[in-house]
């Protein structure tokens, strides 16, 4: 995995050398400044000049007019931050400007390398590696309440704040500029909703080309697969891998034993169909049970998505066949409405959308009769609960700190230390972001960074990291984000079709079963697993009663939450069970 460490300013220390076996290195400094950058080969990028200094690690690519990403990079000397809306791709950037006693930090649209940073008196100590530059705190390692807390809302750290007490984040898309001990952060990229009028066949056929093109650049590089699982996304990212490399590009799938969580008829309909090598795996609970401390452990901060650990094996799988990076289809649905919220969220806004003195006059009485009524009448008075609820708030409706309140959740101490509308708020400022926009477009954006950059990119960026192989993100490319923007909310889907608009695009290319596929919706069968294999729920249970002693999560939540998982639903309570195992087994793997 990519590595940027160094300061600025203040008492900089000596630079320190690497630490990690990388194929390639670089270590650049200046009076006052030093930065250290380790990666794979092919993801450094180095440019020096009389007064100015550039680091860059990942995979960036010039956009626009510029088609040599080493000459933007020469470029951003005269306009700095400027420049970056320019470049593309997934990277942690570093320019250090000694006649103006300037830094510049920066990291791409999606935020796909992280940037974290604290400054110490008129320093600034910076990285990548969370562990590296939490080491250098002054007061040392504490957690910060707010962090946890917003974990527990949304099973993820997001990217507006640190697990650690005096640690910032960049956020994605942003650039960071110090000079004279100060700090000043903004956004240089932000979509651009706002349409014109074009053929919707044109911007069809400019979809699969610019997705054709990103994976390209990739499928011919050696030792190269792709993660499968037989949705749209990952069966068009095989199957251009396919047209460009032929056979020479497998791809690996990794199934369940839990048969209605298994999917890959649809990975080997994939496979046929492109003539692709497929390399199958069924994951069982004992495999859960052999590597879940080691994935979440592999974590910067706490994760508690379980799928995690399947993603992990699958990588893991495709290493031991001697498969270098892989090719993952993260992102179609954050950009052309693939998600079923979105299509739930369009039934709420219709009661917004109706007159006044229709709401007043009929629909609400109607609903305040049938809350007392049994059945399906019941329902309209819940429809219109939600209906009333304005957006972004209404998508965390079935959220367990909303539904029981974090008062009965939380330990009295703990809930007095946070502040419970704070992820409302970040929230609420990314679906507020875009100039232009309808909600499905605010919806999309705010998954952008809370689906994308906070949960699937680091799920698969570090699992992929974890078993030896780097992983790249064509269906983020620059271009592809860029067309999206472009297609109409009524063109990308309706209250009965998802993704309406790609399914269009490349009915031609995919597999019609593929096409027609419905959303999977049951994710990873963690409850049942908990359930059926000992040694993991004995794990689990003595892990969630060590976080019953921290004085955050009452015990009480704690041991109803297990009694239910053991004998209600398992597939439901699994997946708020989860969190906090994950929580508490990542406070252990660091002495916490």
């Amino acid at each position: 995995m990519e590595r940027l460490i160094g300061q600025v300013g203040g008492q900089a220390a000596a630079p320190e050398p690497g630490t990690r076996a990388a194929a390639e290195q670089a270590t650049v400094t200046a009076p006052g400044f030093w930065c250290h950058a380790e990666a794979p080969a092919g993801r450094l990028l180095e440019h020096r000049a009389a007064d100015h200094r550039q680091v860059l690690v990942g995979a960036a690519a010039a956009r626009g007019t510029t088609s040599d990403t080493s000459e933007l990079l020469a470029r951003l000397q005269a306009d700095r931050a400027e420049r970056l809306a320019g470049l593309g791709g997934e990277y942690a950037l570093v320019h250090h400007d000694a006649n103006r006693g300037e830094l510049l930090l920066a990291t791409d649209h999606f935020g796909t390398l992280p940037i974290y940073y604290f400054c110490d008196g008129d320093a600034l100590v910076f990285g990548t590696d969370l562990d590296w530059v939490s080491r250098r705190l002054p007061q040392g390692r504490r957690l910060n309440d707010q962090a946890v807390y917003d974990y527990l809302f949304y099973s993820v750290l997001t990217s507006e704040r640190c697990i650690y007490a005096g640690i910032e984040k960049l956020p994605p898309g942003s650039a960071l500029t110090w000079r004279d001990g100060r700090v000043a952060v903004r956004r240089y990229w932000n979509p651009d909703f706002s349409r014109a009028a074009g053929d919707r066949g044109d911007l069809g056929l400019l979809t699969v080309e610019a997705i054709s093109a990103a994976v390209g650049r990739l499928a011919t590089l050696p030792d190269t697969g792709c993660f499968l699982s037989g949705g749209l996304d990952s069966s068009t990212v095989s199957g251009m891998a396919a047209r460009h490399a032929g056979a020479a590009v497998p791809a690996f799938t990794i199934g369940f034993d839990v048969p209605e969580y298994d999917e890959r008829r649809y990975a080997r309909i994939t496979a046929r169909h492109f003539g692709i090598e497929l390399h199958e795996k069924t994951l069982r609970s004992e495999e859960i049970s052999r590597c879940a401390e080691r994935v979440i452990a592999a974590f910067p901060e706490p994760f508690g998505n379980p799928s995690a650990v399947p993603a992990f094996i699958c990588a893991e799988f495709a290493r031991e066949a001697g498969i270098a990076r892989l090719l993952a289809g993260d992102g179609g649905d954050e950009l052309f409405a693939g998600n079923e919220r979105y299509q739930r969220q369009l039934l709420f806004e219709a009661y917004g959308g109706l007159p006044g003195w229709a709401r007043s006059a009929l629909v609400d009485p109607l609903a305040a009769l049938s809350a007392r009524a049994p059945g399906v009448l019941h329902k309209l008075a819940s429809y219109v609960e939600q209906a009333r609820m304005p957006l972004p708030d209404r998508l965390f409706s079935y959220n367990l700190l909303v539904r029981l309140a974090p008062a009965e959740v939380l330990t009295a101490s703990f809930f007095a230390s946070i502040d419970g509308e704070a992820p409302y708020r970040y929230a609420r400022s990314l679906y507020a972001a875009p100039a232009a926009g309808d909600a499905v477009d605010r919806m999309m954006y705010l998954d952008w960074t809370t689906t994308l950059t906070d949960n699937d990119l680091p799920k698969v960026r570090v699992t992929s990291a974890l078993a030896g192989v780097d992983v790249h993100f064509p269906m983020l490319d620059p271009e592809v984000v860029e067309i999206s923007t472009r297609v109409p909310t009524t063109a990308k889907l309706t209250r009965r079709d998802l993704r309406r608009f790609y399914k269009q695009s490349f009915a031609a290319f995919l597999p019609r079963e593929v096409i027609r596929k419905s959303k999977h919706g049951f994710g990873v069968p963690v409850g049942i697993w908990i359930n059926r294999d000992a040694e993991l729920r004995e794990r689990v249970r003595a892990r969630l009663d060590a976080l019953g002693s921290r004085d955050i999560v009452r015990p009480a939540i704690i041991a109803g939450l297990l009694d239910l998982q053991a004998t209600g639903h398992a597939k439901y309570y699994g997946s708020l069970i989860w969190p906090l195992y994950a929580l508490e087994e990542w406070l252990q793997s660091r002495g916490l």
